[in-house]
């Protein structure tokens, strides 16, 4: 009997081997959700990849327009000729896909005019100031030898257009 007890007694190793043969591998249930949440991971990892491209490739388009524009902007010449023709457009040199767009108007200031009266000032000494300004009837004063400029850039691609615009006044010496 103590013979039987002996040889029935198994060892911890060996009921670990007996256990690890009966579970011979994952059920289809445990492999369908691990499947489900590894989709839903990796769906999530590429649309914040596919996210970031884009705002990417979008900012070095608007630095690539902001470094044409300030490089146009200083081009004395061209300033002169777009203010002499009042409006111009070109391909920017040396920039593929790249055009530009400049007019050139008369720089008109709003003029708010004051309805109340003026104090009375003594005017025996004081001589009338001339104003370089152009006063006209709309309430717009024209300053001479300036102009508001706008200068436009133009992105063209394969399948689209994108312009960036800037409006500056720009004073001819």
């Amino acid at each position: 009997m103590i013979l039987l007890e002996i040889t029935n007694r198994k060892t911890k190793s060996e009921k670990r081997k007996i256990n690890a043969l009966k579970s011979k591998g994952y059920t289809l249930l445990e492999v369908l959700v691990a499947i489900t949440i590894l989709t839903f991971t990796l769906g999530t990892v590429f649309q914040a990849l596919s996210l970031s491209k884009r705002i990417s490739l979008k900012s070095d388009e608007t630095v690539d327009a902001q470094r044409i524009l300030q490089h146009l902007l200083v081009d004395t010449t061209l300033m002169t000729k777009g203010i002499q023709r009042k409006s111009t457009t070109d391909d920017v040199p040396d920039q593929d896909g790249w055009s530009y767009s400049l007019t050139a108007e008369p720089l008109e200031l709003d003029i708010e005019t004051d309805d109340t009266e003026p104090e009375e000032i003594n005017t025996k000494d004081k001589q009338p100031q001339e104003s370089e300004s152009e006063l006209s009837s709309n309430g717009k004063a024209t300053i001479p030898g300036m102009y508001d400029l706008k200068l436009c850039v133009i992105h063209k691609s394969f399948l689209k257009e994108k312009s960036f615009c800037i409006s500056r006044w720009y004073k001819v010496l």
